[in-house]
This record gives structure tokens, sequence and C-alpha cells, in this order.
């Protein structure tokens, strides 16, 4: 990569590997940059591809020297650039951060064995405390149906939940939903689907502010977070997960995994006397806590079609998300898995907790490959759809 630097340092030059020799004896007299690519960035070979804090490609810096020298020298390295602009040009838009690239808390491990090729830097292994974690990777759940209730613990705190630029809208279907099955518990039932078998659910909608909390990811239950089985993820994994892992939820908008909330009953597709459909009222507000959530990085969407419509992601993001369709492969055909569909995504996430997963949809492709799963990958039509990754099963996992 050359990092255009304009005129802000005269003595030094970049331009491409390529010409530097033949540009320097030809522009000796020159005192700008000169051989830059189109935008101020020439793209080399990548070789550094997760070195720590370097960047993903060789710079070229050439030296300009007085006329008492006789020769003249180019550096090709790697170096750290805090805070380069998108797409790698100069100067960023934003103020410099000074210092090391790796805090003090990260600790690296090298290898002794590890094959050095020419040209190419000894990848160094971080090893970083759980709470250096960086979040590339956004992945959105669906809720379970069913609910286990919290055996004791403290009433529902709205203002102690992630996501905060919800508290409004969620204080606001709260009370409506409590006043609604308090007011009129036969009606609630109806149009909540509920038989009569679940009929106490009506009174525990109704108890919501009162009701104890325990941790979102023990209150959901169900087939997808079977398979996920938090308590058997290691306290990395589960870091991990409480940074990366975003649950919607049509009461509540979007939760993080750690997020104390009571079981409840309320589908997406409901509509409630005084607020009417969940959809327009959540949309806006889940599509900008999910811009927030995921400023970089890539967006794994595994959520269900109903809850999807009710938070969109947002246009621009869309180039960065790529949604998972689980497919059996058999006789010569796919077809979408239903029931084991939830099964296979709790076993996905799994696999990308388990590592630093990278902050593209190639990244996320190659762990769940690594993991053994046979993933295909779909580029988007155009900028206003997401990728498709689809992981394909065998005729024994309908």
């Amino acid at each position: 990569m050359i990092i255009h630097l304009r005129l802000l340092l005269p003595a030094t030059w970049c331009g491409l590997p390529a010409n530097i020799e033949q540009a320097a004896r030809s522009r000796r007299s020159r005192c700008d940059p000169f051989d830059l690519a189109p935008g101020g960035v020439y793209l080399a070979a990548m070789v550094t591809h997760g070195a720590g804090g370097l960047l993903h490609h060789r710079f070229t810096l050439t030296l300009r020297h007085g006329d008492e020298h006789h020769d003249e020298r180019r550096f090709v390295f790697c170096g750290t650039v805090p805070r380069v602009a998108p797409g790698g040009c100069y100067p960023p838009p934003c103020h410099v951060e000074p210092g090391l690239s790796s805090t003090t808390e990260a600790r690296f491990f090298n290898p002794p064995s590890l094959p050095r090729s020419p040209g190419r830097l000894v990848r160094r292994f971080p090893i970083v405390a759980s709470n250096q974690y960086s979040v590339r990777v956004l992945v959105l759940l669906p809720p379970s149906e069913g609910k286990t209730p919290a055996a004791s613990g403290t009433p529902l705190s709205l203002a102690s939940l992630s996501f905060p630029s919800l508290t409004d809208t969620r204080s606001v279907v709260v009370n409506e939903l409590v006043s609604w099955c308090a007011a009129q518990p036969g009606e609630a039932q109806s149009r909540l689907g509920l038989s009569d078998r679940l009929a106490h659910e009506i009174d525990r909608n109704a108890q919501l502010r009162s009701a104890p909390c325990s941790r979102a990811i023990s209150i959901y239950t169900g087939v997808l977070y079977d398979a996920l089985s938090w308590p058997t993820l290691t306290p990395t994994e589960r870091a991990r997960g409480q940074r990366s892992i975003a649950i919607a939820s049509s009461l509540f908008g979007l939760l993080r995994p750690l997020d104390a909330i009571p079981a409840y009953r309320l589908p997406p597709g409901v509509t409630l006397p005084r607020l009417g459909r969940l959809k327009p009222l959540w949309q806006e507000h889940i599509a900008t806590a999910v811009m927030s959530a995921a400023p970089t990085g890539v967006i794994v969407d595994m959520r269900s079609s109903a809850y999807a419509t009710m938070g969109p992601i947002p246009t621009p993001l869309l180039p960065r998300t790529v949604v998972v369709r689980v497919l059996a492969e058999g006789n010569g055909k796919r077809t979408v898995v239903s029931h084991h569909n939830k099964f296979i995504k709790g076993l996905l996430v799994r696999d990308l907790l388990a590592c630093r997963a990278g902050g593209t949809v190639v990244d996320v492709a190659r762990i769940l490959s690594e993991s053994g799963r046979k993933v295909d990958v779909v580029p988007p039509v155009n900028a206003s759809r997401p990728w498709t990754l689809n992981v394909v099963t065998t005729d024994e996992h309908r």
C-alpha cells in the first residue's frame, strides 16, 4: 500500500514499487510525491494479513538526498499508520491517536518454528484479555418463542439494558402490554394466539414490571439456544458473545445476552390496541441501534423473516451484511431446512465465537469452512441487497 504523504513531509517520497528507480532519476528536481495511483494508494501484494496492528500490504518510501549524495535509497516495509481513512487514503478524516498499535496488556506468542518466506513477516499471534476484544462481527439472532421464567432476581430496569437509544420505545411497549393484559386478559389471550394451557402467560405479561429478571441468554430457550449452549462456552467465548451478539425482541428491540429481562410473550406480528402494529413502531429505532452497534466489520443476520422486517438493516450497511440460510442437499437438489435450521444456526454462532473473527463476509465464510461446514457465498446483485451465506447440510440433518 502506498500512503499519499502529500507535502507534509517534503523530503520523503512515495510511489509505485515497480517504478521507483526510473521515476527517481527522471524527476530528481521535483519536491512532490510521484507515480501515485488514483486516490493516492497503490495496492501491492498481501504480506502481513493478521499480523497484529500492521498494515496488510507493503508500502514503499524513497528518500531523496542532496547533490553530495550519489545514491538513492528505497525502503519496502510494513508499518502502522493510526486512523487511516477508508480506502487507505491520507489524510484521515479524524484526529490522529498517538501511541503503539498494540496495548501494553496484549501479549504475543511467536512460534519459533514458524516458517518465514522471503518478503513476508512472521505472523504474531495476539493473546488479548477479553476486555480488549474488538468487535468486528455483529451476529443478529431471533429470540425463542418460549421463555424460561427466572426463579428469582431483581425487577426490570429498562435503563440498565444495552442499546440505550431504545429505552423510550421499550417503555412505551412494556406499559402498553402490561395494561392491556391486566385490563383485557381474554382479548389479549386471543390476539396473542395462546391456548388455555398457556393462559398463565397473560398474567406474566401483566406483571412484567415486578417480575424477577435473569440474563436474556437464560430466558430464551429452544433449539437455537440449546445448540449455542452458552454455559459450555469458555469465558473468552462468552465475552466475545456479549460484545458481538444482538438478540431481536418485539418487546425490547435488541438485547445483549447478559441483559436482565423477565419472561414475556409478544410475537412480532401482534397489533397492540393503542400502539398498533409493532413493525413500524420499531423499524427506525432498531435500524439506528444496528448502525451504532456495527460501525465497522460484518453483520451476520440469522434472524427469521418476521424479526428481519421489524428491524431491517440500513441500506449503507448492506454491502457488509450477510444473511445466513441453511440448506439440505440430497439427490442433487437443495431445499431450505425448517426445524433443523435453528439448530445449525446455534452451532454456527459457536463456531464464530471460538475465534477472533475477521471483519469481512469472506472471513466469516472461511471460519465456518475451517470449522467443517460446507458453505457457499453469494455476492449481492446490487448495493441494496446483502450477501447470502448458504450453509449446506446432508439429508440426514433435515
